[in-house]
């Protein structure tokens, strides 16, 4: 069979099947056609030789009036903005304080540094920045460290660059210290420890006298409490109870699973190898009950933990400035004009310098963005406005923004253009999008 020269179409053609797609090209990857030919693309080449710490999870781009190309990337521990190749840490500082005389102490040869800091407790991690000390035991601590234990709840370590030549403290009477947003989450955990799963109500009831019946030489105990709407399975927790039957005190103000054997009746399991000392009735007339729900008691790890929040941002540009938030954090702003070298500040601070009522600009959000073609700036979940109470309960299905044109001013009025609505369906908004003519919730 002679050999025929196959011409096929330019471009990819995903409308049918690679079947239908008869002399022409239906998948493809890294190409692109060039008279009528596909070639591969060209190599990849390194953006910047610089790096930056954390993992990152949010970029955004945007040119400003001068022509600046930046890129704002969020990560898991800093805020950066990339321009020209290098990244400038524009992560917001979360608080300062000054702190009292000679606060910095050393262990001879060691190059581990304590910070005494009562008004503030770091996480391991965590990032802040020292300033203002004066040099002692061999050791100079200035700029930014990061946290490396937290021994006390008013004190905690970082690393210096070298070891100290002596123990004892100092520093000064001018160190402060900058704390950063306090790092975030690489990956997502839950916790089963303390705090994790249902928590008992108070009081349910006080038993009628002498509430617990027993039988000699049996562990089973007989607990008399009328229409108590319990399953087997369920906890409960006595107190107020006293000695009966032999059985001590600390033994029945405890935690037992119980067997329903009547409406108004269930049974509870001393400790192994204890048994009531005569058939009797017994307990006193002042036993409090409590439930605990599920069938978990005092000292067993919940099997369902309560999740930790990955470390989330979400960016946009207003004009040439930029706004960011973490996710369950406030809102933050970035202004261009100050340069890369300022960090991004509290947008309810920048509200308040400009003369608006910053304490009420929201105070924790999902997401923040901002509509390109009206100007808003807008919070997906974020507290509710209420007059005289900036910091009202945080509503997960709250969409608020600000006035139009105007990203400092958050009280409603009739003069502008801010407000809130909260969604009626749903639990909390997972996310939003801007499109060329709408928001996408």
């Amino acid at each position: 069979m002679p050999l025929q020269k196959l011409q096929f179409r330019p471009g990819l053609n995903r409308e049918g099947t690679d079947y239908s797609n008869e002399g022409g090209w239906y998948d493809g990857d890294k190409i692109r056609f060039r008279s009528g030919f596909p070639e591969k693309i060209g190599g990849w080449i390194r953006f910047a030789n610089a790096t930056f710490v954390g993992v990152c999870r949010d970029l955004w781009n945007w040119v400003d009036l001068s022509g600046n190309n930046y890129i704002g990337l969020g990560t898991s521990k800093k805020y950066y903005i990339a321009r020209g190749g290098s990244f400038y840490d524009v992560t917001p500082i979360y608080t300062t304080n000054t702190l009292t005389a000679n606060p910095l102490s050393t262990q001879n040869t060691s190059n581990i540094i304590t910070i005494n800091d009562p008004n503030y407790t770091p996480n391991v991690g965590d990032y802040i920045i020292v300033s203002g000390a004066t040099t002692f035991n061999g050791v100079t601590i200035s700029g930014e460290y990061v946290v490396n234990s937290v021994p006390s709840a008013i004190t905690y370590t970082i690393v210096a660059s070298t070891n100290a030549t002596n123990t004892g403290s100092g520093g000064g009477s001018a160190v402060v210290v900058q704390y950063e947003l306090p790092s975030g989450l690489d990956v997502y955990t839950t916790g089963t420890g303390w705090g994790a799963g249902s928590w008992s109500p108070t009081i349910l009831a006080t038993l009628g006298a002498n509430p617990f019946v027993t039988t000699n030489g049996s562990s089973t105990v007989q607990v008399t409490y009328t229409a108590h709407s319990l399953t087997t399975g369920n906890y409960v927790a006595f107190a107020g109870a006293t000695t009966f039957a032999s059985i001590p005190v600390g033994m029945i103000n405890n935690t037992f699973a119980i067997t329903v054997t009547g409406t108004n009746t269930f049974n509870i399991t001393l400790p192994s190898g204890f048994t009531a000392v005569g058939s009797v009735s017994g307990g006193g007339s002042a036993v409090l009950v409590y439930p605990q729900y599920g069938t978990r008691g005092w000292g067993t790890a919940a099997t369902i933990g309560v999740g930790s929040q990955l470390r989330l941002w979400s960016s946009d540009n207003f004009g040439q400035n930029l706004v960011i938030a973490p996710r369950g954090g406030a809102i933050y702003y970035w202004v261009d004009a100050t340069g890369t070298s300022v960090r991004a500040q509290p947008l309810s601070t920048l509200s308040s310098a400009a003369g608006y009522s910053g304490a009420y600009v929201p105070t924790n959000t999902n997401q923040v963005l901002s509509s390109a073609i009206q100007r808003f700036v807008i919070a997906f979940g974020a507290n509710s406005y209420l007059t005289g109470t900036p910091n009202t309960q945080f509503n997960p299905m709250l969409v608020r923004w600000s006035d139009q044109g105007n990203e400092f001013q958050w009280v409603p009025s009739i003069t502008n253009q801010s407000g809130e609505f909260p969604l009626s369906n749903g639990s909390y908004i997972m996310g939003a999008r801007a499109t060329r003519q709408e928001i996408l919730v």
